[in-house]
């Protein structure tokens, strides 16, 4: 959901870091009179990603993209969607193929259920990529543990 008082705080707070809201304006590549629409509140939706991409740009630091897109309510879906994509990428890409081709005791199925509600579910978005590296390794390691113990009976 679009926060739009946090993001009208960002923008005020970027904006004094320039000398005038037109040369904010000019640094952003953004209209002035759009900015001080959401400076003042006074619109409802949320800029498109790409705009949110040049305030990053141009925000000293104050803020960055990713969460710009969050405070637009951007953020839940596309950056996990995001983030599963690269991290299937970089792991065992046939790790849940492989799952669904042993046979799982109840106990087991119930376990495996609970990983994958747990890595679809776990709010990336809000953690820091070493957080989730860790939680999703935990995860993984318990994935690996059934499987271990399935080509054991």
């Amino acid at each position: 959901m679009f926060d739009k008082k946090k993001f009208a705080q960002i923008l005020k707070n970027i904006s004094d870091e320039y000398d005038n809201q037109r040369d904010f304006s000019k640094k952003s590549g953004i209209n002035r009179t759009y900015l001080s629409q959401y400076i003042n509140l006074k619109l409802e939706e949320p800029p498109k990603p790409k705009l949110l991409e040049k305030l990053a740009n141009s925000s000293y630091g104050i803020t960055n993209y990713s969460e710009l897109m969050k405070i637009c309510g951007y953020t839940e879906k596309s950056l996990l969607e995001e983030y599963l994509d690269d991290f299937y990428q970089k792991k065992e890409e046939n790790l849940i193929e492989n799952l669904t081709n042993i046979s799982l005791s109840t106990e087991e199925n119930e376990t495996y259920q609970t990983l994958i509600e747990i890595l679809l579910n776990l709010k990336l978005w809000e953690l820091t990529e070493d957080e989730i590296d860790a939680k999703i390794a935990s995860c993984f390691e318990s994935i690996n543990w059934l499987m271990k113990n399935q080509s054991l009976k």
